[in-house]
């Protein structure tokens, strides 16, 4: 008479044995039990010397993100069947740590059109939610998070000191094409922008942002008004001399200008060694247009 018993492996896998003789099955039961609770303390005791994870086969992403919950002693909710059984597959030669877990985790459900958002609390409850909705559940913030347990899903408020917000936003666009992943705008009534998207994609446009923001020279914002014509086509003027003298003088400015919405005032943005020249063109653009006379007989 044969017997069958089924052990489950250290890495999880099931495995089914075929055991001719009674006595036999009951020597191996002993040995396998032994050895699983050998080795289920040895884990223990190295979890909590130096707590890691190995990924080396298929997992879903339920258990995946699962994992990471458990891992970092948070809790995260999700719709079921919202990942509709997709799975990634790992070969990593090393354990992970609780920390570098919960970013892999984060990087695959970002690969996958979706992240994870804070609903409440210091470390709290986490959200799966898609991409498309990540924006909408999403409060800006002055600084970005990055270590340890973090939303996947940030936005994050970027004060300017040179650069007016919508040149700061067309210079970006022009390198990064906006998606649900990643976006910037500007802040209307303050000198700065929103940078918003999941979190691996947000640290490289803050350091764009930075390093665009704070080229040579010492950077400074002025406030010119206006007292003759509209803001905006004083603007339009002075830009127009800029370029001239950058294409055809020695000078070489390197600010901007901002109309503000009320028509009554520019920003420039730029080095502070600037500012004293660029009111100056200012100036010069606003000068009311000379008025010239003529006669006119409706005769001919």
């Amino acid at each position: 008479m044969r017997f069958g018993m089924v052990c489950r492996t250290s890495g999880g896998l099931f495995v089914s044995i075929c055991i001719p003789d009674i006595r036999v099955a009951v020597a191996c039961l002993c040995v396998c039990c032994s050895s699983l609770g050998a080795a289920e303390l040895c884990r223990s005791t190295a979890w909590q010397d130096q707590p890691g994870v190995r990924l080396t086969s298929r997992i879903e992403l339920e258990r995946l993100v699962d994992l990471s919950a458990h891992t970092n002693g948070v809790e995260i909710e999700y719709a079921t069947n919202v990942f509709r059984g997709k799975s990634v597959t790992f070969r990593l030669v090393h354990e992970l740590s609780p920390d570098e877990l919960w970013h892999v985790c984060l990087r695959m459900l970002h690969k996958e059109g979706y992240t994870l958002t804070r609903q409440s609390g210091e470390r709290g409850l986490f959200s799966v939610v898609s991409l498309a909705d990540a924006a909408g559940e999403t409060l800006p913030a002055s600084e970005l998070e990055s270590d340890g347990v973090v939303p996947g899903y940030q936005s994050v408020i970027v004060p300017l000191h040179r650069v007016a917000p919508e040149e700061m936003v067309k210079r970006i666009s022009s390198i990064l094409k906006p998606s649900n992943a990643i976006g910037i705008e500007a802040i209307h009534g303050i000198d700065g922008v929103v940078v918003q998207g999941v979190l691996e994609k947000v640290q490289v446009v803050l350091r764009i942002v930075n390093q665009i923001d704070s080229e040579q020279g010492e950077a400074g914002v002025d406030r010119v008004r206006v007292e003759n014509r509209a803001a905006g086509e004083v603007v339009t003027d002075t830009n127009a001399v800029i370029q001239s003298l950058n294409e055809h003088t020695h000078e070489h400015f390197q600010s901007t200008l901002q109309a503000s919405p009320d028509g009554k005032w520019i920003r420039v943005y730029g080095p502070v060694e600037e500012q004293r020249r660029i009111r100056e063109l200012i100036k010069e653009a606003d000068l009311p247009a000379d008025l010239e006379t003529r006669a006119f007989d409706p005769r001919g």
